[in-house]
């Protein structure tokens, strides 16, 4: 649906469903199938309305299946602009480049629908690392935790992996993944945010769902992957 991010920036809001492991640092703040069916009253498709009124396209189908109340799902929205905003324009923000970019979330930046009251509150503010695949397609998540069984630490990932380069495998589909910048990049403004190279982190694959899923990852596997709907 149309709609205005800001009087001079007209556009649409798409939502974007990422599945959440148990040991994922968010499974506990995600929401459950269950909760998302009952916001799209007992379907699998259909709309959700945001703060301020706008309806967003939200699908279900890649979880169908799944046991609706430990299957957790994170839920977020990105606006969209018909046009690009002009370069003058106040509200005009410049393109990610193509280093790793640091992002600090806050409950604001990722609400669910204002009318479902089962959904659990966001943490004040998560810090994560995204490093984009050039295809646009993939992305690869990094995020310091605050506890991870077994620990996982940036040291651990230097040691086991070669984050020199800038391609990754898929562990989901045969993509291999050409990154913006090597995983060394990301891993170092992590250490020099928070603790070195002590500091425990998760990495986590985003693939997008318009991709076939080609097999299964390895339960001992350094790297998570989250399968991902967009709209």
């Amino acid at each position: 649906m149309d709609t205005r991010f800001l009087p001079s920036v007209p556009g649409v809001w798409k939502a974007t469903l990422t599945e959440l492991q148990v040991d994922d640092p968010d499974y506990a703040y995600g929401h459950t199938l269950a909760q998302l069916r009952a916001m799209l009253k007992g379907n699998d498709a259909g709309t959700l309305r945001m703060p301020g009124g706008a309806e967003v396209e939200v699908s279900l189908a890649p979880w169908s299946g799944r046991d609706p109340e430990t299957t957790r799902i994170r839920l977020g929205f990105t606006f969209i602009p018909h046009t690009p905003i002009a370069l003058t324009d106040p509200h005009y923000i410049p393109p990610p480049a193509g280093q790793p970019t640091i992002c600090h979330m806050s409950p604001r930046m990722e609400a669910g629908d204002p009318q479902d009251a089962t959904a659990p509150a966001l943490p004040p503010c998560m810090m994560f690392i995204v490093v984009q695949d050039r295809a646009s397609n993939h992305r690869v998540e990094i995020r310091p935790v605050s506890a991870k069984q077994p620990p996982l630490t940036i040291g651990d990932i230097r040691r086991a992996m070669d984050v020199s380069q800038s391609t990754l495998p898929c562990p989901l589909c045969d993509t291999v993944i050409d990154l913006a910048a090597p995983l060394e990049e990301a891993l170092q403004h992590l250490a020099q945010e928070c603790d070195g190279d002590a500091t425990p982190v998760d990495i986590c694959v985003h693939r997008p769902h318009t991709i076939a899923e080609t097999k299964e990852p390895p339960s001992t596997a350094l790297i998570r992957a989250a399968r991902m709907w967009s709209s």
